[in-house]
């Protein structure tokens, strides 16, 4: 049985899929940034936020958290701090499921203002290939809606 999308557990998979991938190690050696994900309306009523290190494509720590939604872990309620990570990224788990699945692209879902950042979008741009190579990972970690 699969984990839920975007719970603890999934993440740990993801996580050691991504430290284990030959191939996705050799692409992903020049990546090194953190990112804050946070994943609205999660069926079983939580918002979740991620803290994702990559240090050379490895997922050197990542941190899961979960509270009630709609929680203070959204954009204009927490305040981003720049120290912690280079974006804070919001989008519901239905919208970052279909991203993840190919239903819908990362920028479609950010032009239709499905998908919230802040932080500095131009520097993010230079980790454009790499974003790509995550989303493959994640998206081969088998996960239940």
């Amino acid at each position: 049985m699969a984990p839920k999308f975007y719970s603890k557990e999934w993440c740990e998979a993801v996580a050691k899929k991504a430290n284990s991938d030959p191939e996705y190690l050799k692409k992903a050696k020049n990546f090194t940034v953190k990112y804050i994900f946070v994943i609205t309306d999660c069926p079983d009523g939580n918002d979740v936020k991620v803290l994702w290190d990559y240090q050379q494509g490895k997922i050197a720590n990542w941190t899961w958290e979960a509270k009630k939604a709609p929680s203070s872990f959204r954009i204009g309620q927490e305040p981003w701090d720049e120290s912690i990570s280079l974006i804070k990224n919001q989008l519901s788990c239905t919208t970052m499921s279909k991203v993840l699945k190919k239903e819908v692209t990362g920028l479609g879902a950010i032009g239709a203002k499905l998908w919230k950042m802040q932080g500095d979008l131009v520097k993010g741009l230079k980790f454009q290939p790499y974003n790509a190579l995550i989303s493959d990972i994640q998206a081969s970690v088998p996960w239940e809606d």
